[in-house]
Protein backbone atom coordinates (compact mmCIF):
# COMPACT_ATOMS: atom_id res chain seq x y z
CA UNK A 1 0.00 0.00 0.00
CA UNK A 2 0.82 3.36 -1.35
CA UNK A 3 1.54 6.11 1.52
CA UNK A 4 -1.20 8.14 -0.43
CA UNK A 5 -3.71 4.92 0.15
CA UNK A 6 -2.91 4.85 3.81
CA UNK A 7 -3.60 8.81 4.29
CA UNK A 8 -7.02 8.45 2.63
CA UNK A 9 -7.69 5.17 4.46
CA UNK A 10 -6.95 7.38 7.45
CA UNK A 11 -8.99 10.10 6.42
CA UNK A 12 -12.10 7.83 5.44
CA UNK A 13 -11.93 6.50 9.24
CA UNK A 14 -11.18 9.49 10.85
CA UNK A 15 -14.96 10.63 8.85
CA UNK A 16 -16.32 7.57 10.26
CA UNK A 17 -15.67 8.32 14.02
CA UNK A 18 -16.86 12.15 13.62
CA UNK A 19 -20.33 10.97 12.48
CA UNK A 20 -20.32 8.72 15.72
CA UNK A 21 -18.70 5.04 14.50
CA UNK A 22 -15.90 3.07 16.57
CA UNK A 23 -13.95 0.39 15.25
CA UNK A 24 -13.60 -2.94 17.38
CA UNK A 25 -12.00 -6.15 16.58
CA UNK A 26 -14.66 -9.17 17.60
CA UNK A 27 -13.84 -12.98 16.67
CA UNK A 28 -11.20 -12.04 14.82
CA UNK A 29 -12.87 -9.58 12.52
CA UNK A 30 -13.52 -5.69 12.36
CA UNK A 31 -16.53 -4.11 13.38
CA UNK A 32 -17.77 -1.24 13.43
CA UNK A 33 -20.42 0.20 16.32
CA UNK A 34 -22.67 3.11 16.40
CA UNK A 35 -21.56 5.05 19.27
CA UNK A 36 -25.22 6.98 18.91
CA UNK A 37 -27.10 3.58 18.94
CA UNK A 38 -28.42 4.70 15.55
CA UNK A 39 -27.61 1.83 13.49
CA UNK A 40 -27.10 -1.83 13.74
CA UNK A 41 -22.87 -2.42 13.69
CA UNK A 42 -21.58 -3.62 10.73
CA UNK A 43 -19.02 -6.86 10.48
CA UNK A 44 -16.56 -6.46 7.63
CA UNK A 45 -15.76 -9.80 5.38
CA UNK A 46 -14.06 -7.90 2.84
CA UNK A 47 -12.15 -5.30 1.68
CA UNK A 48 -13.83 -3.76 -0.88
CA UNK A 49 -17.04 -3.98 1.73
CA UNK A 50 -14.82 -1.96 3.95
CA UNK A 51 -13.75 0.86 1.61
CA UNK A 52 -17.21 1.04 0.19
CA UNK A 53 -18.88 1.45 3.64
CA UNK A 54 -16.02 4.44 4.34
CA UNK A 55 -16.79 6.46 1.40
CA UNK A 56 -20.60 5.87 2.27
CA UNK A 57 -19.76 7.82 5.69
CA UNK A 58 -17.18 10.52 3.88
CA UNK A 59 -20.15 11.03 2.17
CA UNK A 60 -22.57 11.44 4.65
CA UNK A 61 -20.10 13.54 6.81
CA UNK A 62 -19.27 15.89 3.75
CA UNK A 63 -23.16 16.95 2.93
Amino acid sequence: MELNQITQLIMLIQDAKDVGWDFIMEDNMLKAVDSNFGNDPMIFKSEDQLLEWLEDQFDIEHT
